[in-house]
């Protein structure tokens, strides 16, 4: 029973100790992404930056997309509106928007047949932009603030890095929308994951990015293609920038969790739908480097074996210490699971949460334990089937409120 207990309580140090680690890791990344700003902005005739969003039946978002985006300052943009084959109203929304913008700032592309995911899409966008530096993202975000293409672009724009990787966490509305079991479960899982490859730039690991919130040299994009697996509908960011850190390996990355240099979307309307949104991207994971698995399972590697020794520890135990080997095994377990909550609660508060949505770190750990059982799924489906080609891969699954929240 000692045993099985020690075994417990060490599975939880290297949990906790793990926690730990990755705190450290966004220290370091937001010490890298505020250091050596610059004032001026201006180099002169044309735009610093083009922003290239790529939309798929968005009609809903576009108007106040781009008002949202037209508000920002600080550094001279245009934007790429990708429209990715719609059929519907998006080509006439976004002509209207374009007409409200100075000329040449907001051009439209048009690209049809193209394969499931955004990957050919973007990659338009990218051809057509006019400046060196791309900050891509979705129709369905918004900047939290008028600095996003600013801070996003700064470390660019001064030749501090090749690729910045940004935030873009959804927003648990008033009321409605957002303010259910679905909402909560993905503003705890999008922690974790922001959590993670933030802190992983930090400790110089990077693997991953977000393409709602991500920002790069136009010259690595056209440089480094990066086709996908077969079967994969998703990967449009983190299997592509893998593919740019093999071809570059001096390739220097920042990420900044800093609510100015962030974006925000919508959580999903349903479980359900989450879920689906949630198969798709998991296609991803069993293409990651095993190096960069490996990393990713020291923490559930942990709770599996903390909880399974602790099993072991109760189940051995003889009647009249019991008590004694429950209070050493929950005290473990407790205190990594705290330990996980408050450093992903500091998380939130950095990237900008504030009041109750910080409480969703406490839900991570579970949230986190059933999506990495998925992860495990679609490797071992990936393995005996070669590939796994997920049902439905393009169909939407967000309502649409009657008023929108965001305006």
């Amino acid at each position: 029973m000692v045993g099985w207990a020690a075994a417990a309580a060490g599975a939880g140090a290297v949990w906790a100790a793990n926690e730990v680690l990755l705190g450290r890791g966004v220290m370091r990344a937001l010490r890298a992404a505020a250091a050596d700003q610059r004032s001026d902005t201006s180099s002169g005739p044309g735009p610093e930056v083009s922003i290239v969003v790529c939309i798929r039946n968005g009609a809903d978002e576009v108007e106040a997309w781009a008002e949202a985006v037209r508000a920002c300052r600080g550094v001279a943009f245009e934007v790429v509106a990708v429209d990715d084959g719609s059929s519907d109203s998006t080509p006439d929304r976004l002509v209207a928007a374009a007409a409200r913008w100075e000329p040449g700032r907001f051009r439209i592309v048009r690209v049809e047949g193209t394969a499931p995911g955004k990957r050919e899409a973007l990659a338009a966008g990218v051809e057509a932009a006019r400046a060196e530096v791309v900050l891509a993202t979705d129709i369905d975000c918004r900047p939290l603030g008028p600095t996003w293409v600013e801070a996003m672009t700064e470390p660019l724009r001064t030749g501090r890095a090749d690729v910045v990787a940004g935030v873009c966490l959804p927003v648990l509305l008033a009321a409605g929308e957002g303010r259910n079991l679905a909402g909560w479960m993905q503003l705890a899982d999008d922690l974790r994951i922001a959590r993670s490859y933030v802190a992983a730039v930090g400790l110089g690991w990077p693997y991953m990015t977000v393409g709602r919130n991500v920002a790069f040299r136009r010259e690595l994009a056209l440089a480094v293609k990066a086709p996908p697996p077969p079967g994969v509908a998703s990967g449009d960011d983190d299997l592509a920038f893998q593919a740019w850190l093999r071809a570059r390996p001096g390739l220097r990355v920042l990420a900044d969790p800093r609510p100015e240099a962030s974006a925000a979307t919508r959580p999903a309307p349903t479980v359900a739908a989450w879920a689906r949104r949630k198969r798709r991207h998991l296609t991803t994971a069993p293409h990651y480097p095993p190096a960069v698995l490996l990393r990713l399972a020291v923490s559930p590697t942990a709770l599996a074996t903390a909880a399974g020794c602790a099993a072991a520890a109760i189940a051995t135990a003889p009647s009249d210490v019991v008590h004694t080997a429950l209070g050493i095994v929950a005290g473990a377990v407790l205190a990594a699971w705290l330990v996980q909550t408050f450093t992903l609660q500091a998380f939130a508060r950095t990237a900008g949460l504030n009041g109750r949505a910080v409480c969703a770190g406490a839900a991570m750990p579970a949230v986190a334990g059933v999506l990495r059982g998925l992860v495990a799924i679609a490797a071992v489906r990936a393995g005996l089937k070669g590939r796994w080609t997920p049902t439905e891969p393009l169909k939407s699954t967000r309502r649409r409120p009657a008023v929108d929240p965001w305006t």
